[in-house]
């Protein structure tokens, strides 16, 4: 059977590190195992390196795995723009952030979390660490963790949110030094906020009560996990609410009430060892390893910006040759066999496929002239040959066979041109043009129908100079 491990890895203010791994199959998702390494020494990022070192001497999944970084190195920004264009939005974040976090632009780095839309446009939410910090951070890694993003605790526990499939509610998740308070809608992030605790739980029980309270609507399904002050809110939420939060409310809905709940329901198994853990003090560690297996929940965010980013592709492969080559491998395959045995069904058979090639020749080479479509087939795949023999080492499978794939899923009703495809050992990118949104949300479902691929995202979507063709770019990732 078919599994894939991917683990979570939480660095902690005082050098503390969690590790979770998941293991995935085709038909279930398991939490496996969890552990927690205790700080070596005054300096965190020593201890941070050793807890990563001896997760791998442990045997943790290294190939795929996801960082969380700690609150206490975060800045945090709600910010609204009048369009949801990424590439837009992320060319201008830094410029909008300039006076409003203390960082000077050009010396942090920065992603976002979409949030609901807005009649005057989207909400996000804006994380932004140091460049120093995640500079750092690769240094200190060891050759073979592959790392595939950087986050921070808050986007652990959005992940979490999202896999129990909340769609109005709050979450508030507290450990021995900070909470953090996830207010979702539509089962987006409005909201993101953290809070350094006090260690009184006076004192804590009353922020934490008015941070949920500033936030929650009637009706809404609120989950308190942790221990500390949470303990405390429950009999305190119940009560009617106070002042400016119980206008709020009742502006919201006068008849309703709040649902309370002290567990998260994430949809997966866990192994017999992890039961006698604390698992809320996993659920961040639980939510980057969601990013890393690439299934629902996993937020798609990563502090590596700029250049922090991966490399660019090392090929690029125009969209003509992919189909040809598939068309033509069966050509030579089935003329071999016609050759050979001289079976009339073989022999019928090649000559379907070899008009059906000489047609793609028509629609994909219009200005080639077809002579030979056998021979100008074979041209065409000894090309791809010599641009994929550096590509073999997708991870699941070969280059030839990730094309396979991505050929066999564009939907047969759907007309695609492909402009541009390239790829690296993770992740593949394609750009081309159909006749309407609706058939990019058919290849984007097709898509993420298919194990080989996950976290399909369509990127800059839109009507060019042609107002009955629509451009867009896909990204994925790789099995």
């Amino acid at each position: 059977m078919f599994e894939r491990r991917s683990t979570g890895i939480s660095l902690e203010a005082d050098g503390t590190v969690r590790v979770a791994e998941l293991t995935a199959s085709p038909r279930t998702l398991a939490l496996s195992r969890v552990a927690t390494y205790e700080p070596e020494g005054s300096e965190p990022r020593s201890s941070w390196e050793a807890g990563i070192s001896q997760a791998a001497e442990d045997g943790y999944e290294m190939s795929r795995v996801v960082i969380g970084l700690p609150g206490t190195l975060v800045y945090r920004k709600s910010l609204t723009f009048p369009f949801r264009n990424r590439n837009r939005i992320m060319q201008i974040l830094q410029s909008e952030l300039e006076g409003e976090i203390p960082l000077p632009p050009g010396t942090f780095v920065a992603d976002y979390l979409d949030g609901p839309a807005r009649d005057d446009g989207m909400s996000i939410t804006v994380l932004a660490v140091e460049n120093d910090i995640i500079s750092r951070l690769h240094d200190s890694l060891k050759e073979g963790i592959g790392v595939r993003a950087v986050q921070t605790v808050g986007v652990g526990i959005v992940a979490a949110a999202s896999r129990s499939g909340i769609e109005e509610g709050v979450v508030l998740w507290c450990s021995e030094r900070e909470a953090v308070v996830v207010e979702m809608r539509s089962s987006l992030p409005a909201g993101v906020r953290r809070y350094q605790l006090s260690g009184s739980d006076e004192t804590d029980t009353t922020i934490l009560l008015d941070a949920v309270q500033l936030v929650t609507r009637v009706d809404d399904k609120v989950l308190l996990l942790g221990a500390g002050p949470v303990d405390q809110l429950v009999p305190l939420l119940n009560a009617p609410l106070q002042g400016a939060a119980q206008q709020s409310v009742a502006q919201q809905n006068t008849q309703g009430s709040l649902r309370i709940s002290r567990s998260l329901e994430l949809g997966m198994a866990t192994e017999p060892a992890v039961l006698s853990e604390n698992q809320n003090d996993y659920l961040a560690t639980v939510g980057f390893a969601l990013r890393a297996a690439g299934v629902k929940g996993g937020v798609p965010f990563d502090l590596r910006q700029g250049s922090f980013l991966e490399s660019q592709p090392l090929h690029e492969i125009k969209g003509p040759a992919i189909r040809t080559a598939i068309i033509a491998a069966l050509v030579l395959f089935l003329g071999i066999g016609s050759l050979a045995l001289g079976f009339g069904r073989a022999r019928d058979e090649y000559n379907g496929y070899a008009r059906k090639l000489e047609q793609e020749f028509k629609e994909l080479f219009p200005d080639t002239r077809v002579v030979n479509e056998i021979a100008q087939a074979t041209e065409k795949l000894e090309i791809l040959k010599k641009r994929t023999e550096a590509l073999a080492g997708l991870s699941g499978g070969s280059a030839l066979e990730a094309l396979s794939h991505l050929s066999s899923s564009v939907p047969e009703d759907v007309a695609l041109r492909l402009d541009e495809l390239s790829f690296d050992s993770r992740k593949l990118r394609l750009e081309g043009s159909v006749s309407s949104f609706d058939a990019v949300d058919k290849i984007k479902s097709s898509l993420e129908a298919d194990p080989m691929f996950a976290e399909v995202q369509v990127q800059n979507a839109r009507v060019g100079a042609d107002v009955n063709k629509v451009t867009f770019r896909l990204v994925m990732e790789v099995n």
